[in-house]
């Protein structure tokens, strides 16, 4: 348990410095006209940020759904949904209402700006 707890502290400092040393060398690279997401002050016809927005958006489409059905089995928990009704359907259901309920806060939320 507490290895554990030593391999996450090491895991996060680890991704906490190739993070900052990424926006360190973002804003080197563009001083203070550096936009939040380092990406868009590249040229639309770079080969290589092309192929980093790439690999962003699949990263972030591929791993979304793991980090759903984590708060949707939370959800059922919160809720206490029993073992019984926990049904396909009723998983389907509860996934797509609260999908649903996320994307209308989402664009409320984008929209009002």
């Amino acid at each position: 348990d507490q290895r554990y707890g030593y391999m996450v502290a090491i895991s996060f400092s680890i991704c906490a410095i190739i993070f900052m040393a990424v926006a360190g060398f973002g804003f080197l690279t563009f001083g203070a006209n550096s936009a939040g997401f380092v990406l868009n002050n590249y040229s639309n016809m770079d080969a290589l940020a092309a192929s980093s927005r790439l690999a962003l958006s699949l990263s972030a489409i591929l791993t979304y759904p793991v980090l759903f059905i984590g708060f949707r089995d939370n959800m059922i928990d919160l809720l206490n949904i029993p073992v019984e009704a926990q049904t396909a359907g009723n998983l389907n259901t509860l996934s797509i209402l609260t999908l649903a309920f996320i994307t209308t806060l989402v664009s409320r939320s984008v929209c009002t700006r």
